[in-house]
């Protein structure tokens, strides 16, 4: 396989934007401006290929694997108002 095999390969794979454009349900998409692992951009484009309703959120504080701990009540209550609308339909 060559390397542009590989590359093509990988983006078809990990293409998750096109994954999720069939996708019917409610999205909520937590993040964190400073993620050190995935930039956020990758959140503005899932948010982008969402239907709707979908939700985004981008916090300033924190990072990959400490949002919950900066941004805590927040983000409770955007989990518990997202898991209310499940209940709803």
């Amino acid at each position: 396989m060559s390397h542009a095999d590989l590359v093509t390969e990988l983006q078809r794979h990990f293409d998750y934007a096109a994954k999720l454009a069939p996708f019917q349900g409610r999205t909520l998409i937590l993040h964190t401006r400073h993620d050190e692992l995935v930039p956020v951009r990758h959140a503005e484009l899932l948010y982008a290929a969402a239907p709707e309703p979908r939700t985004l959120q981008i916090f300033d504080q924190g990072g990959h694997n400490d949002i919950f701990y900066w941004n805590r009540q927040t983000y409770m209550q955007l989990v518990e108002t997202f898991l209310k609308s499940l209940e709803q339909h």
